[in-house]
């Protein structure tokens, strides 16, 4: 926060030390630590609607199964969003296609990041919670289906406590374990956060998410036997 005031050049109002001494954030997210220069340079750029260019360290591997090569990228940030009270990403238009859906970028895995001065006009607006009407965080990949998953009683009073998506609809099985039941996007994003729950979840439905569990049980079991 006070590194964002500091850009939009206000007055600060109350002491941070003593609010950082007393109310704290604790992320046990997805690599909640960024380069302090990589995040003011992208918060500048965003608010003044600045191009950005920065080398880019893409997720998952290429074709030969090596870690996909860094990448120079050019963009027309829109959006800036905490996923999980720890992760940074923008929302970013390309500036050679630019009626084009914007892409996602993670500030983790920004490097040599510039703010080029080169102010942008958007072409199209841009409504961030209709990018993510089907999302469970940030992804935005896969098809939109009703997911069906059942949790052990020993673990439901947890499960309701989480907020997994807009669509959720909670209800008791025959068996007595918790069913939840919600329209989202089947991604790794959504399973990952199943997978979590392991042992005590499990995957009814649609078909090819249950499928895909089947093949995690039997890596783990076959890892353990």
């Amino acid at each position: 926060m006070e590194k964002l005031m500091n850009v939009l050049g206000h007055d600060l109002s109350f002491d941070f030390k003593t609010v950082s001494e007393r109310i704290a954030f604790r992320s046990s997210g997805y690599h909640a630590a960024i380069d302090i220069a990589t995040f003011e340079t992208v918060v500048a750029a965003v608010l003044s609607q600045h191009e950005l260019a920065f080398t880019y360290r893409k997720q998952g591997r290429a074709a030969d199964g090596c870690d996909a090569a860094p990448e120079r990228r050019h963009v027309q940030p829109r959006c800036m969003v905490c996923a999980d009270h720890s992760a940074w990403y923008i929302f970013a238009n390309d500036p050679a296609n630019p009626d084009a859906e914007p892409h996602t970028f993670a500030l983790f895995r920004m490097s040599e990041v510039t703010d080029t001065g080169r102010r942008f006009e958007p072409t199209k607006p841009f409504d961030l919670e209709t990018a993510l009407r089907d999302s469970l965080g940030i992804d935005r990949s896969g098809p939109v289906k009703t997911v069906e998953l059942l949790f052990d009683p020993e673990v439901a009073g947890y499960v309701k406590e989480h907020f997994w998506h807009s669509t959720e609809q909670f209800g008791i099985a025959d068996d007595g374990r918790l069913l939840l039941t919600m329209r989202v996007a089947v991604n790794p994003e959504l399973e990952g956060k199943i997978r979590k729950w392991t042992p005590n979840v499990e995957v009814i439905g649609p078909p090819e998410l249950r499928d895909a569990f089947k093949q995690h049980a039997a890596k783990e079991y076959a890892r353990y036997h």
